[in-house]
């Protein structure tokens, strides 16, 4: 950010007009005037009322981040950028993993030949990538 000088500034923010925010601290309010605005919220998880989430050994993405202890496979559910980061890092940790998405390619948003090249290095580290495949049910087993 600090290369291509963008400022970030943390706080509480609502618009006067089009080009200025009112950013509210714990203690003061300061006024801010940009040609261009970006608000990056931040996201959570989804967790669909169908899966039985234990945060154990079945996690969501924010769960991978506490973990005791780092399992020995992995199924991660979904190509989308924060699966597919994870897969690559769980994969360079040795960790057998997994990745099933319903879309023909991962991160379709991106540049073909940069995923293709992507998705190559991926089965290259031991990635298991399933296109096109939905994931109908998760259930807990006996043996977790």
């Amino acid at each position: 950010m600090a290369r291509n000088r963008i400022d970030m500034i943390f706080g509480s923010a609502s618009f006067l007009d089009a080009h200025r925010l009112c950013i509210r601290h714990w203690n003061d309010s300061v006024e801010h005037t940009a040609d261009f605005i970006v608000i990056a919220v931040g996201t959570k998880p989804s967790r669909p009322s169908d899966i039985p989430f234990d945060d154990i050994s079945i996690i969501d993405s924010d769960g991978l981040l506490t973990l005791k202890r780092l399992p020995t496979s992995i199924v991660i559910v979904g190509g989308g950028v924060i699966g597919t980061e994870y897969a690559s890092i769980l994969a360079a940790l040795g960790i057998s993993t997994t990745l099933i998405d319903k879309r023909p390619r991962l991160l379709e948003f991106a540049d073909t030949q940069i995923i293709d090249m992507l998705q190559r290095k991926l089965k290259e580290s031991g990635v298991v990538l399933y296109h096109e495949e939905e994931v109908v049910k998760i259930k807990k087993g006996d043996d977790h």
